[in-house]
């Protein structure tokens, strides 16, 4: 995920969050379940069902860290190839082979 796309979640995000933050919802546990009631249409995700918890968190990571918390991170994977290399693939073989 580029850049671009991480700032739109985090702002779909906090906008999300802001009634609470901004004072407009006293009852933040009451907003937080009437905002998963219905799907949130999130940048790159597409329609996705959260838990109030979920937004309860973005709300402590927002209060802890700031804006930059809200953004989702990277893959603990990220900058390794995914692809099967031909050694493990001979290997997988000849352990299937060896097995029947």
């Amino acid at each position: 995920m580029d850049e671009k796309k991480r700032q739109e979640v985090a702002l779909k995000r906090f906008a999300l969050i802001s009634p609470v933050l901004n004072g407009f919802e006293q009852n933040a546990a009451a907003y937080f379940r009437s905002a998963c009631e219905q799907p949130i249409d999130m940048p790159h995700y597409g329609m996705r069902e959260y838990s109030p918890k979920t937004l309860r968190k973005w709300l402590n990571d927002y209060n802890r860290h700031g804006f930059d918390a809200l953004k989702p991170g990277f893959r603990s994977d990220r900058g390794t190839s995914r692809k099967m290399t031909p050694e493990l693939e001979r290997a997988i073989l000849d352990k299937i082979t060896s097995v029947a």
